[in-house]
């Protein structure tokens, strides 16, 4: 029984660590948390006060082929 306990560990820890640095992720999901308490919006999420509607009616205009570097 303790030889599978240790290969799951194992695995886990390993599993863990191929998909990044678990102290980034949490450090993220803290300051993600403290905005959202702060602001009510999470970083990085576009802000609900523009309307989609809005953001269509105004797109960048084309530039000219003279302007392209």
């Amino acid at each position: 029984m303790s030889r599978k306990w240790l290969l799951t560990t194992t695995l886990a820890i390993f599993a863990l660590g191929a998909s990044g640095c678990p102290a980034l992720m949490l450090g993220s999901l803290g300051y993600e948390g403290y905005e959202y308490e702060k602001t009510g919006t999470l970083p990085g999420m576009p802000s609900s006060t523009h309307s989609a509607s809005t953001r269509e009616a105004n797109p960048r205009p084309t530039p000219s082929p003279e302007e392209i570097e």
